[in-house]
């Protein structure tokens, strides 16, 4: 007779949010080291005061829906047959979390944007207030199609090429 073992603890997950180390400097870090991974040759840091937000732009690859579905899945191998400077896909959401902050500690709502050349223009929503407050990680990311506004946005952001590819990730 035999016992299996192996499960995710969802509250010791988000708990864990808080205590993997990750600094607003380190969290940088990765964002360009995913940048990196992503191929992209540009990494912008656009600071909008008019809207109270951070744009962190990149021109790499991007993701198409698969992908950006297997970002927001912890502990996914993500590169596994690859060079790359990640591999386990943690850090991307504790820096995604750590730089949701507010200046009082507090995790916001983020938004990510992304179009892959074979892909959908795509907007993933992640509540970090609510995950964090809820406990509750598992299935709390919405991802639906860009508008059409934020779709001009994005080709924006990237010189007004339209075939232009990358990800968007915004702060509050």
């Amino acid at each position: 007779m035999f016992q299996t073992a192996g499960s995710r603890n969802e509250v010791g997950f988000v708990n864990g949010l808080e205590r993997r180390g990750f600094t607003v400097p380190k969290s940088v870090s990765e964002k360009l080291a995913n940048a990196r991974d992503a191929f992209a040759t540009n990494v912008t840091f656009n600071i909008l005061q008019s809207e109270s937000e951070i744009h962190v732009v990149d021109d790499g690859e991007a993701m198409t829906m698969l992908k950006l579905l297997n970002m927001f899945d912890s502990g996914r191998e993500n590169h596994g047959n690859d060079k790359s400077m990640g591999v386990s896909g943690c850090g991307g959401l504790h820096a995604n979390y750590q730089l949701s902050k507010n200046d009082l500690e507090q995790p916001r709502t983020t938004h990510v944007f992304t179009k892959h050349k074979d892909g959908d223009y795509l907007k993933a929503t992640v509540p970090w207030n609510e995950i964090y407050r809820d406990k509750k990680y598992d299935g709390k990311i919405r991802i639906v199609p860009m508008t059409t506004e934020e779709i001009q946005r994005f080709i924006a952001e990237r010189g007004n090429r339209p075939d232009a590819t990358g990800t968007t990730f915004i702060f509050p």
